[in-house]
């Protein structure tokens, strides 16, 4: 597919000016590129013209999928070239790398929706057939890891008493929908039709009417953000309460009793450490104190996923216990949380159990 036609077919609605913002964005960001690639994709929503825009103005990134094997070598290049695109533009570029190395580790919710958004830009249109991740085969570890990100990267983060506006609110809720449908191998490939399936599943009364109400309003926003977006008066605790109400269902689910502390232990033994990755761990996160042994040859991802789930269930003497083992940093909070997941170095599109 020709990514020009997509985006001008998918933006067709936008004033002019815009479109041409959109299509002068992606040329300039490609022609900057100066890494070795296997093949450029556009992704997001693009493919199945899912763009979030208001009146005037469009709020859909533009996620530009980068195949290389040499990303590492290009990380920081990236990062600077991002800020420099982006400070010139009003549509907002974002690079995402993809490792064809670890392709054949890619049954990953991430992966999945690249495998069916993506649209190809240049180069070999098998790095992205090429993707394993398929609606039926993402495993249970994989699903809690979409709640679990998006906590990292949205809720540790939000200070407790603050209004979000209800875009920002439905990311989070997507997200929580999303795992669900990973869970019950529901996925599909627009969120037009995940919304449709999330209808069903709570129609098979699978979790509750009202949170269920909230996951839909999310779908919906995102699909038709000029009509349903509106300010929704949700603080922390609101979200914190329904993550941790799809974490437990999930667990329950899964592991077929409700005992926190023995499902976590099972949780644990479904992962092993990964000790080349631990040593771009330790390395990356020094400001944390890290201790040499334990994060290179016993940190498991596992670990900070209960470390997370302890905190947000306010146990956090359990909490403390579990990061200490690996870390010498006394003052330990939400924000230390979130740093660890940052120097995460395993990409959501690599699976990690």
């Amino acid at each position: 597919m020709d990514y020009k036609n997509a985006v001008k077919k998918n933006v067709s609605l936008l004033p002019g000016q815009i479109n041409k913002d959109i299509l002068s964005t992606i040329k300039h960001a490609i022609d900057k590129l100066d890494i070795p690639v296997c093949a450029i994709a556009l992704g997001g929503g693009w493919k199945y013209g899912e763009i979030t825009t208001t009146d005037n103005n469009i709020k859909t990134d533009i996620d530009i999928y980068i195949f290389s094997n040499w990303l590492p070598f290009y990380k920081k290049r990236l990062i600077e070239l991002e800020k420099e695109i982006n400070r010139d533009n009003s549509v907002k570029i974002d690079f995402h790398g993809i490792m064809p190395l670890f392709i054949n580790k890619s049954k990953t919710f991430w992966s999945y929706k690249i495998k069916q958004e993506a649209i190809l830009i240049t180069g070999n249109i098998d790095c992205i057939n090429q993707i394993k991740a398929e609606r039926d085969n993402i495993c249970f570890l994989e699903s809690l890891r979409i709640i679990l990100q998006t906590v990292s990267n949205r809720l540790l983060n939000i200070n407790t008493n603050n209004k979000i506006n209800s875009y920002s609110i439905s990311k989070l809720y997507l997200s929580l929908g999303e795992a669900c449908l990973t869970y019950y191998n529901e996925l599909a490939p627009s969120y037009k039709e995940r919304l449709s399936r999330i209808k069903r599943l709570a129609s098979d009364k699978r979790f509750d009417d009202t949170l269920f109400e909230k996951i839909e309003n999310g779908y919906e926003i995102k699909l038709n953000y000029k009509a349903k977006n509106q300010t929704i008066n949700l603080n922390t605790g609101d979200i914190k309460k329904d993550c941790i109400a799809i974490i437990r269902w999930l667990l329950d689910k899964e592991f077929g009793h409700d005992n926190l502390d023995n499902q976590l232990k099972e949780l644990a033994d479904r992962s092993r450490p990964k000790y080349l990755w631990n040593i771009l761990f330790y390395l990356s996160i020094q400001e944390m104190k890290p201790k040499f042994i334990t994060t290179i040859f016993q940190f498991k991802i596992t670990d900070l996923y209960m470390a997370t789930i302890y905190h947000l269930i306010d146990r956090h003497e359990t909490r403390d216990k579990l990061i200490k083992k690996y870390f010498n940093k006394k003052n330990l909070s939400s924000k230390s949380l979130a740093r660890i997941f940052k120097a995460w170095p395993i990409p959501t599109t690599v699976e990690i159990n």
